[in-house]
């Protein structure tokens, strides 16, 4: 990925997977441990140690991999900034991760939560999900400009082409209240600190002539973008990019070992021939990440749940690196 990224205009700078595999209970294609780190270390330029997800294990498993590569890390590459996804933790356990050297999450955000991170020392780095009008009310009105920045958390292609990218997230700020300035200073200049990119986040005398040109005041409709100080794209006059079709190894194509799915792959069988089946049931709330549980009596006929017309949707996963062939359906 990183040989591939090497020919785009725009600079792709990189953190290395601290989670792989993100718990015991995950299947992956492959492990990321301390070896791989270092060798990472050693050979790319690195800006940061991805996020740590397993913050139940640093907070109560202290042998666990997580914390073996967190202390790793902390002691080896004491200057590399490390990132963290911590939903909902508070108080002591908060103060623990940060004790473990994670200083930031990108998580949901509520304005409670906000606001412990902010007061404990945390950098929070908010995305979309998280600018609900309270959220976006408390970054106005308090200064907290140090202390947060916008950023966007698996944007598909297609997406980033259809809908943008940290553009959408700042005339959503802009259209909540927070002045012109400092939107473009939580999408530029605190990021940069955070990644310690000290070349770039403002325009400045000794800083990269990254910027870009607005086509009227106080909006995020670009007319033109510059890079190194030369013009790479103008939405009048489009600059002619370089492009590299299929630019991965043929393997990486061939990726999914898993057979062709069928519907029957997708009934979710019982020990109960006919009735009512009492089944535990993940509540998602609208535009968020936060779940919750319930229970609900679902009805089986001839051995299977039929879920369908009961108001509740089927998940499924399926073992896909050719090594367990693990499946579970929820």
């Amino acid at each position: 990925m990183i040989r591939a990224s090497e020919f785009c205009t725009v600079d792709m700078k990189y953190a290395i997977p601290s989670s792989v595999p993100a718990t015991s209970m995950e299947t992956t294609g492959g492990e990321i441990g301390i070896n791989e780190i270092d060798e990472l270390m050693k050979t790319e330029e690195i800006q940061c140690l991805g996020e740590i997800m397993n913050y139940v294990d640093v907070i109560k498993k202290p042998d666990s991999k997580t914390n073996q590569v967190l202390n790793h890390f902390r002691n080896t590459y004491p200057d590399v900034p490390i990132e963290g996804h911590v939903p909902k933790l508070t108080g002591l356990e908060l103060d623990q991760i940060l004790y473990s050297g994670i200083g930031s999450d990108h998580t949901h955000q509520t304005v409670e939560g906000l606001h412990a991170r902010i007061q404990a020392g945390m950098f929070v780095e908010i995305q979309e999900k998280s600018m609900t009008p309270e959220v976006l009310r408390y970054l106005i009105e308090n200064d907290v400009r140090e202390h947060f920045c916008f950023v966007t958390d698996d944007v598909m292609t297609d997406s980033l082409l259809q809908h943008g990218h940290l553009n959408v997230l700042a005339n959503r700020a802009l259209d909540a209240g927070m002045s012109f300035e400092d939107v473009i200073y939580a999408c530029t200049a605190t990021p940069a600190k955070r990644m310690k990119m000290g070349d770039r986040g403002a325009i400045a005398v000794g800083k990269i002539a990254d910027f870009a040109m607005i086509e009227t005041d106080n909006t995020f409709t670009f007319s033109s973008v510059y890079k190194n100080g030369v013009l790479v794209h103008d939405t009048k006059n489009v600059v002619a990019q370089k492009v590299i079709p299929n630019q991965f190894p043929a393997h990486f194509y061939l990726s999914i070992k898993l057979p062709r799915l069928t519907e029957e792959d997708f009934k979710i069988q019982t020990d109960r021939a006919n009735g009512i089946h009492l089944c535990r049931v993940m509540n998602v709330a609208d535009g968020s990440t936060f779940t919750k549980e319930s229970h609900k009596g679902l009805p089986v006929k001839n051995g299977e749940v039929n879920w369908e017309g009961s108001g509740c949707r089927l998940i499924a996963t399926f073992e896909r690196h050719g090594q367990s062939g693990g499946r579970a359906h929820g």
